[in-house]
């Protein structure tokens, strides 16, 4: 088991995964907003990852790191 912080709230939480920086609620969170950007990916599929951004309010850091990921595909 491992302990980190949380890099969004800087809560300790434990963990048993290396990857894991997000706390469980912060992570739900997260997957909420990710939802609802691929929500508006599907209703506007042309749209570039500013106009994303803009629209979503995101940042366009937060859109690539989920395109590195990927989470969404571009």
């Amino acid at each position: 088991m491992r302990i980190s912080n949380c890099i969004v709230c800087n809560k300790v939480f434990q963990h048993e995964l290396p990857t894991v920086r997000r706390c469980p609620e912060c992570q739900a969170e997260n997957e909420q907003v990710l939802r609802k950007v691929k929500d508006i990916i599907l209703e506007n599929p042309k749209l570039t990852v500013q106009d994303l951004s803009d629209i979503s309010g995101l940042p366009y850091r937060q859109i690539m790191e989920w395109i590195h990921e990927g989470r969404i595909i571009r």
